[in-house]
């Protein structure tokens, strides 16, 4: 509900008005320049880590952002269209002075797929650079998610060969379209059904969204008003559901406020759920929120409103409320995309064949091995699964060999369960990532009916029964009849609730949902139908997936995504929504993780990147600093690692990347000489902070003072590697 400014609000509101229609043109270029670089997950003054990657140490950071966030929003512009935005397009309203800037912006941001991503035919083919030998090796791509085609679509438009091995037999992993059929009175009636992501975030600015509009696709606003009704299919009055939702507010506030305090004595351990108890008692003086539970059938409405909403919770999260963390659970709500959720007509399959088009995917090659070195390149082993028989016994083994680098974009479930063995094995602060990180279940029943009989779009149901096993059983229902097609209704199971969904038979999860439609409409005196077909989802079983996605979990933060995506001494890289942080959980964070790893790859072996940096600076002892560090033996965080020689065979060479010290200049590089036994406990030390800290506790790294990088030590070290 909207509210009325007061006189002091509308003088401000006039007066920021004033002040915008008094900018000069340029100033208000500017102005909606860093809108739309905000919108697309820029911070429009600074650069991301792969920006400070790909550009050359020297630029101009703030001209550079400028320039950027321009391109940015001729893109934005134009996107829909499918066509190629090049570089003189972009020039054309910039001063001649920034040129340049120009250049490495637009070069930058086709690299990483910010701009010129689709799928029309011409943008199948990014213009702009120079062909890339195949003799540079092929990269394989590890399972053909969003996550993976993104990544394999993008790689291929900038010239590299790949290969994609994918354990199903069809795209999208956990994203996926099936149509649902049936026949009714001698016709029949079939509509597309999403048993996995289903929802578009982001408006205008989702990544997604431009794939649709490219193609010509229809998508539908995704109704934000929910309808409640009680156990006994009674409905909610509005009153009573906003009195609830207000004391769901006003814990989650309390919670919000407590983040950054010492109120907990570790909030490191403290979950979601035990804090929320906590909140309950203060809130109602006394009366506990575990009271609340042991109440009779007759509990308040209000209180189980409330459990509806922290069944709510659970389905953002995929995870029980328990277990997620307090401190960080929500750390990505500052980077979500603003904007409408779509659904799409037809389902996700129109883009997602789309991205597969084309693509050279093996399908049914299911991996089982990872060999890697930075000498030699990648080896992967998969198994052939023939789609008739997945349970054949013994399975054709085939090998990849020789590859310059492969990604892996298999779901967090499969890394858990120890599928892929890694040779070597993972670090042990990777594998503390993969451990620690939650990934969880949301599961779906879906019934196409002869026709519709329902009343809303979206609309809840308030369980009774148990507090915590019963409250994310069918809580939300959703209505898919305009983007399906025909009459498809779908209910979420979250939680417990949607862990208890695989114990059981489909028939039987498919009757507790009918059970809640006939309480409801009973009162309608409206006759519910049988459903003409059905479908039920089981994804905690799921052998290529293991649970739906990925959430932080009481041990695990926001950092923990990034030590996810870390690649393996620039052989093996990491891609899905577990790897982005910002937008973790998302169909949206999968795609983009995807196009970050193709654009790493294409900077690091196709040498553009690493030659603008060469022609930019004329100093040897950089040149010699690119070259050593361009093919690290380890690399992990803020750290980059070379292994000695000869008589440096017991040392190390470390750079440590540290922040800008202002939004002038770009990060600072500085490098020592350390034993390996101290690499060894570096590698162990969680956080780039921590790891800076423990060199600094040591002795070995200065953070201020005078730049030591080209001391004859470490010059010496570099020239007994024999890097050219």
């Amino acid at each position: 509900m909207g509210t009325v400014p007061d006189a002091e609000e509308v003088d401000r509101l006039d007066t920021d008005a004033l002040n915008y229609r008094l900018l000069d043109t340029h100033e208000r270029a500017l102005r909606t320049d860093e809108q739309v670089a905000s919108a697309l997950g820029f911070s429009p003054f600074s650069l991301k880590d792969t920006e400070e990657l790909f550009l050359p140490r020297e630029i101009d950071i703030k001209g550079y952002c400028d320039v950027r966030n321009h391109v940015l929003t001729a893109w934005q512009r134009e996107k829909w269209k499918g066509k190629v935005l090049t570089r003189s397009e972009c020039a054309r309203k910039i001063s001649s002075r920034s040129v340049g800037l120009v250049n490495y912006a637009w070069a930058y941001l086709t690299t990483f797929g910010y701009i010129n991503l689709g799928i029309s035919e011409e943008l199948r083919q990014t213009a702009g650079f120079s062909p890339i030998e195949p003799s540079r090796g092929t990269v394989v791509v590890i399972g053909a998610g969003l996550a993976g085609l993104a990544c394999a679509r993008h790689l291929t438009a900038l010239g590299h060969p790949v290969v994609v091995l994918e354990g199903r037999h069809r795209p999208g992993g956990r994203v996926h379209t099936k149509v649902l059929s049936g026949t009714h009175e001698g016709r029949e009636v079939q509509g597309a059904a999403e048993l996995g992501g289903s929802v578009l975030y982001g408006g205008d600015y989702g990544p997604l969204v431009t794939l649709v509009d490219q193609m010509g696709g229809n998508r539908q606003v995704l109704n934000p008003n929910t309808v409640m009704y009680d156990w006994q299919g009674g409905k909610v009055s509005e009153r009573i559901d906003g009195e609830a939702y207000g004391v769901y507010n006003a814990v989650e506030e309390r919670l919000e406020a407590i983040g950054g305090t010492d109120e907990f004595q570790n909030l490191e351990d403290v979950s979601r759920g035990m804090a929320f108890e906590q909140q309950w008692q203060r809130e109602f003086g006394g009366r506990s929120w575990d009271a609340a539970k042991r109440k009779p059938r007759g509990i308040e409405l209000r209180d189980r409103l409330v459990n509806w909403q922290i069944a709510h919770l659970e389905f953002a999260h995929a995870q029980c409320v328990s277990e997620l963390s307090l401190k960080h659970a929500e750390q990505d709500d500052n980077y979500n995309l603003k904007g409408d959720h779509f659904l799409v007509e037809g389902g996700n399959k129109t883009f997602v064949e789309g991205l597969a088009k084309d693509l050279n995917i093996l399908y049914g090659h299911k991996v089982t091995e990872i060999e890697y070195s930075a000498e030699t390149g990648v080896n992967v082993t998969a198994e052939v699964i023939p789609e008739e028989n997945d349970k054949f016994e013994e399975r054709e083994v085939v090998k990849f060999t020789q590859a310059i680098a492969c990604v892996v974009t298999v779901p967090v479930g499969v890394l858990k369960r120890g599928v892929i063995e890694f040779k070597p094995p993972l670090t042990k602060r990777k594998q503390n990532a993969i451990d620690e990180i939650g990934f969880g279940v949301l599961n779906k029943c879906i019934l196409l009916f002869p026709s519709r009989f329902w009343t809303e779009e979206t609309f809840g149901f308030v369980n009774d029964g148990d507090w915590d096993e019963q409250r994310g059983c069918h809580f939300l229902f959703h209505s898919y009849e305009y983007v399906a097609g025909a009459p498809v209704l779908l209910a979420l199971s979250s939680g417990k609730a949607a862990r208890n969904f695989e114990t059981q038979t489909k028939e039987e999860v498919k009757e507790k949902m009918m059970e809640r439609l006939r309480l409801i409409y009973r009162k309608k005196n409206i006759v519910v139908p049988e459903p003409l077909a059905f479908e039920t989802t089981n994804w905690g079983l799921d052998p290529f997936a293991y649970g739906c996605y990925s959430s932080l979990v009481v041990g695990s933060k926001g950092e923990t995504c990034d030590v996810l995506r870390e690649d393996l001494c620039r052989r093996v890289f990491f891609a899905g929504e577990a790897t982005y942080k910002e937008y973790i959980a998302t169909m949206h964070g999968a795609f983009l993780s995807g196009l970050r790893a193709a654009g790493i790859i294409h900077t690091l072996y196709s040498g553009y990147g690493e030659g603008q940096k060469a022609a930019f600076n004329d100093d040897e002892n950089r040149r010699k600093v690119d070259a050593c560090f361009s093919r690290p033996d380890l690399e992990f965080g803020c750290f980059k690692v070379r292994k000695g020689s000869g008589k440096f065979g017991d040392k190390a060479l470390v750079q440590v990347r540290l922040p800008a010290e202002d939004n002038m200049s770009g990060p600072i590089h500085k490098m020592v000489v350390i034993p390996e036994a101290i690499v060894t406990e570096l590698v162990n030390v969680d956080g780039n902070k921590e790891g800076i800290k423990y060199l600094v506790k040591t002795g070995r790294l200065k953070t201020k003072g005078e730049d030591k990088s080209h001391s004859q030590t470490i010059l010496e070290f570099m020239d007994s590697l024999g890097d050219e």
